[in-house]
């Protein structure tokens, strides 16, 4: 399952430089409800950006205000806060 996500989020980074930087909704509810279960407010996930050579990691801006770094390890997910 993880790696399913893992897939989403990066063809989601891909797709974002593309365009306007909008995310797919799947991968934005599954972001959202991460960065919520740890416990942040977050209301719309207007970019995510994956990052595999230091590990999995996705750096997303929440709200155009609020950035998390989101880790992807031994199948969990651990939520930074990068900047409020």
């Amino acid at each position: 399952m993880i790696k399913i996500i893992m897939i989403c989020l990066s063809l989601s980074s891909c797709a974002a430089l593309g365009d306007d930087g909008s995310v797919s909704g799947e991968v934005a509810e599954k972001i959202q409800s991460e960065i919520q279960h740890a416990g942040y407010e977050c209301e719309r996930i207007d970019s995510v950006e994956t990052r595999w050579f230091f590990g999995t990691t996705a750096n997303v801006i929440c709200d155009r205000v609020f950035r998390f770094v989101l880790r992807y390890e031994r199948g969990g997910v651990s939520v930074e806060v990068a900047n409020l």
